[in-house]
């Protein structure tokens, strides 16, 4: 889970998770960014361009925004560990 405060999500996120998926071992991890990810640009174009960079899911800053997160946590399979 990545989280912008400051409006660069959109920036900072897609180069992280673009190193993130190049490294072994780590392409199918599930990572997902939320918060104000970006200054200018409508949310849902700051999303839809994270998702083609490599996150598994994009959530802005609204309600709605944390319920989808909270869905999405859940809907994670249960690990354990040994």
């Amino acid at each position: 889970m990545l989280s912008s405060v400051n409006g660069h999500g959109h920036v900072d996120g897609a180069r992280a998770v673009r190193l993130l998926r190049r490294t072994p071992g780590l392409a199918t991890v599930p990572v997902v960014i939320g918060g104000k990810l970006d200054l200018g640009r409508p949310e849902n174009r700051a999303g839809a361009g994270l998702a083609d960079a490599g996150f598994t899911a994009v959530f802005g800053d609204g309600d709605e925004d944390v319920r989808r997160f909270c869905g999405f946590v859940a809907s994670l399979p249960a690990r354990t560990c040994a």
